[in-house]
């Protein structure tokens, strides 16, 4: 079978298609946008236990990338369950705007520390939820999400056990609030908590701590009314960037 003989180009037109073809391929492939990533320590959580969150935003281009944002914040934070925000960081939309550069490879914009109190100032149920992190660009907001689940408290009796480590537990506070019991044990705080109307049960997190007398209580770190759970909390992450350490 005989072919058609090779058509050489002409070097004078090679800059112009060289040039066509950059063009081309500039066109055909959009630059990707920064991505964000979510860090935890781990994926399960006691109630009222603080949850470091790392916010990194990660540059795969080879040069550096513009963004700019209509208030001072540049992130937002939120934790949701059934599709409801049950936590937010603080209010955003203030301040100036301004841009920020960010080069190639990672750029991390905060570790920021949740107490593991919701919005409503009370200690979440056990369950599943989603923590969502949002660069607040101005235009296209990239996003990721992580599940976390948060575990159920222990019972007074398992304090003969936990030494001096820090837990936290769940009951019915006594009259004055220097006592915490549930249907386990009772276990005498370090501090009073007022302020609680009888018979709600409330998240105390701390440990237990040799008294001046030698005895021992349990010394608070925080503690919070317990919600009150109607139905099983579970969450599935949307988003994009989800990563783990």
């Amino acid at each position: 079978m005989d072919y058609p003989p090779a058509r050489l180009l002409n070097p004078r037109k090679l800059p112009g298609l060289l040039a066509a073809c950059l063009v081309v391929a500039l066109l055909g492939v959009a630059p990707s946008a920064p991505r964000v990533e979510l860090y935890v320590a781990r994926a399960t959580f006691d109630p009222l236990d603080a949850i470091d969150v790392t916010v990194r935003v990660f540059n795969d281009r080879k040069t550096p990338v513009v963004m700019r944002f209509g208030q001072t914040a540049e992130y937002g934070l939120a934790i949701s369950r059934g599709g409801l925000d049950r936590w937010t960081s603080p209010a955003t939309a203030v301040g100036a705007a301004h841009a920020r550069t960010f080069p190639r490879g990672y750029t991390t914009l905060v570790t920021y520390e949740w107490d593991g109190v919701l919005i409503d100032g009370t200690a979440p149920a056990p369950g599943t939820y989603v923590l969502r992190g949002t660069l607040l660009a101005t235009g296209a907001q990239p996003n990721a999400a992580v599940r976390i689940r948060i575990d159920a408290p222990l019972p007074i009796s398992a304090l003969a056990k936990t030494g001096t480590q820090v837990v936290t537990v769940a009951g019915t506070l006594d009259p004055i609030g220097m006592t915490l019991r549930d249907a386990t044990g009772s276990i005498r705080l370090a501090r009073r908590i007022a302020n609680v109307a009888p018979g709600t049960t409330v998240d105390v997190r701390g440990s237990l701590a040799l008294q001046p007398d030698g005895s021992r209580a349990f010394a608070i770190e925080r503690w919070a009314a317990q919600e009150v759970a109607s139905a099983p909390h579970n969450e599935s992450p949307a988003g994009t960037g989800t990563s783990y350490p």
